[in-house]
C-alpha cells in the first residue's frame, strides 16, 4: 500500500471512533511489506488507536526481526500454521518452509515470554489429524505453554467455491451451511463490523471475499471520499436496507460460507460491555 494512502486511512480512522487496526489483507502475508514495523509504529502513534493486530504465517519473521517485531507496538498476532509436523505442513500448506516457520514461531513465543508478554499470540492450527492426537505431540508442549491460545480449526471455508472437499486432506472438512437459513433474515456482521481499505485505496465492507473491490460491497476510493463518508453514506445504507427488507442480497454473499449474522455481532458487543461493567 502506498504510504500516503496508508497514512490517510490511519489518520481518519480514530475520528470515527475506531481504535483497532488490522494489518492483514483479504489474502496475503503482512510481513512481506518491508515497512511493516514502521506502519505498526505509525498506527500506535495516533491518538485513539490502542490495538494493532495481524494474521501471519511466520515464514518471514526472521527477516523482520523477532524482537523488533515484539517491541514494535503490535498488540495481537494470530499465527496460521499446522501442528509441529513437517509432513502435515507440506500437505496442508503445499509449502516447504516448515523449518523456517517453526523456528520463527518458537522464537516469537520465547522472546514474547522473556519481554513479559507484551503481545497476545494465538496459534491457529490447520490440521488434518484429530486434535486429540495433535495435542499429545511432544513438540506441542512448548507451543501450548507459551501461546495465549491454541485453536484448532474444525471446518474450512470454500472461498466462494474456489475450495472443494477434494482439495482438503485427512480430517479437514468444508464448513457446513448451518447458518444459510439466517441469511434471508439477517445481514452479515461484516456490513457493520469495521471498514476495509485495500492497497489501492479502495474501500470495501468485506475483509473476507471482495479481493478486487469489484462487487456490490465496494464503496469508493479513499481520496474521493473519506472513511466516515463511506461508512455513513447512502451506498452502505442502501446495501444494508436491501438486505434487511429482502430486496437483494449481494451476489458475492449468496453462497459465502463465512457468513455470520449481524445478531452475533450484537451479542458479542453486549458480552464485552458486561465484561467491562458498562451495562448493569
Amino acid at each position: 500500500m502506498d504510504g500516503q494512502v496508508f497514512r490517510a486511512a490511519v489518520d481518519e480512522y480514530p475520528a470515527m471512533g475506531g481504535n483497532r487496526v488490522v494489518l492483514t489483507g483479504i489474502v496475503g502475508e503482512p510481513l512481506v511489506d518491508p515497512d511493516v514495523l514502521d506502519r505498526i509504529r505509525y498506527c500506535r502513534s495516533r491518538a485513539g488507536i490502542d490495538r494493532v493486530d495481524m494474521v501471519t504465517n511466520c515464514i518471514l519473521l526472521d527477516r523482520v526481526g523477532v524482537e523488533a517485531f515484539v517491541r514494535s507496538g503490535v498488540t495481537s498476532v494470530s499465527v496460521s500454521t499446522t501442528a509441529p509436523d513437517e509432513d502435515m505442513y507440506l500437505r496442508v500448506y503445499r509449502s516447504r518452509q516448515y523449518r523456517r516457520m517453526h523456528a520463527n514461531l518458537l522464537e516469537l513465543l520465547q522472546v514474547n515470554e522473556r519481554l513479559g508478554r507484551p503481545l497476545r499470540i494465538n496459534v491457529s492450527l490447520r490440521i488434518d489429524r484429530p486434535w486429540a492426537e495433535v495435542a499429545r505431540l511432544e513438540a506441542m508442549k512448548e507451543i501450548r505453554r507459551l501461546a495465549d491460545s491454541v485453536e484448532p480449526n474444525a471446518y474450512y471455508d470454500n472461498w466462494g467455491g474456489r475450495i472443494r472437499q477434494r482439495d482438503l486432506s485427512g480430517t479437514m472438512r468444508l464448513r457446513p451451511p448451518w447458518l444459510m437459513p439466517l441469511r434471508r433474515l439477517e445481514p452479515c456482521r461484516l456490513l457493520y463490523d469495521g471498514i476495509v481499505v485495500l492497497c489501492d485505496g479502495s474501500i470495501v465492507m468485506c475483509g473476507c471475499r471482495d479481493l478486487n473491490a469489484d462487487s456490490e460491497l465496494g464503496l469508493g476510493r479513499l481520496g474521493e471520499l473519506s472513511l466516515a463518508q463511506a461508512y455513513s453514506g447512502a451506498a452502505l445504507r442502501a446495501l444494508r436496507g436491501r438486505w434487511l427488507t429482502g430486496k437483494g442480497i449481494p451476489r458475492i454473499c449468496r453462497d459465502c460460507t463465512a457468513y455470520s449474522p449481524r445478531t452475533y455481532l450484537m451479542l458479542q458487543e453486549n458480552a464485552q460491555a458486561f465484561a467491562r461493567g458498562d451495562v448493569c
